[in-house]
């Protein structure tokens, strides 16, 4: 019923005062009109077939949405994602036809314990990379966190994950935590994206500690449309 679509939340990048990109996510339009989240439906169809068409449907809508604009856009997979071999043909076929929107994508990759064959995983990640994507590491310090993968990676962006960030206002423990994070990115050039920014003074922590972009509903929650920078900072 096409009612699978994209929501995109703004990235920000403060220091020019300018958006960096969008994270496109997941939503499903209920008969009702109620938008339903992704944790609604997404960990009851891991790892299954459903799951694989449904990573193909929104890489062809964000395909679509980004394909004949100038704006940047982050899709999301997962390992098991990246060694799907009809995914990556899907895009590997659309994006050596449009160089230009494979520079405006980036590809945010979950790091997470699943990923039982570096070898392979790195070889995807290459792909990306040659097609001419960017590669952000998402949820970074959710848990375990894989400093040496990390580096073999050589990813463009490392995202920190919202359980950190969220109270890092209140709590020393984590703003020591992130600031560390920030400092192992900036010593390996990648650039550090914070997310679940939800106040303004998470907003000037992250200012303190120099991370270089910034998402979060503070700034702007995902929207239906693609919004402008004038649209940011309205809640």
């Amino acid at each position: 019923d096409n009612r699978i679509v994209c929501y995109f939340q703004p990235i920000y990048n403060y220091k020019k005062n300018e958006l960096l990109k969008y994270e496109a996510l997941v939503r499903i339009i209920d008969i009702d009109g109620t938008v339903i989240s992704p944790m609604s439906f997404l960990p009851n169809i891991a790892y299954t077939n459903l799951h694989f068409r449904l990573t193909k449907l929104i890489l062809a809508i964000c395909f679509e949405a980004f394909k004949e604009n100038d704006k940047y856009v982050s899709i999301n997979l997962n390992y098991s994602d990246l060694i799907n071999n009809d995914i990556e043909n899907m895009i590997a076929d659309k994006l050596k036809l449009n160089t230009d929107l494979a520079s405006r994508i980036t590809f945010e990759i979950l790091e997470s314990d699943e990923i039982d064959n570096m070898e392979l995983f790195k070889e995807k990640i290459d792909i990306l990379h040659a097609l001419g994507s960017s590669i952000s590491i998402d949820d970074f310090g959710s848990g375990y966190s894989n400093f040496k993968m990390v580096l073999d990676m050589e990813a463009d962006y490392l995202k920190i994950d919202g359980s950190l960030i969220k109270n890092i206002d209140k709590s020393e423990k984590d703003f020591k935590v992130v600031k560390n994070i920030i400092r192992f990115a900036q010593d390996s050039n990648m650039k550090t994206i914070a997310e679940f920014v939800h106040s303004k003074a998470v907003y000037d922590k992250l200012i303190e500690l120099d991370v270089d972009y910034m998402q979060g509903y503070y700034i702007s929650p995902p929207q239906a449309q693609i919004i402008t920078k004038n649209e940011l900072f309205k809640a």
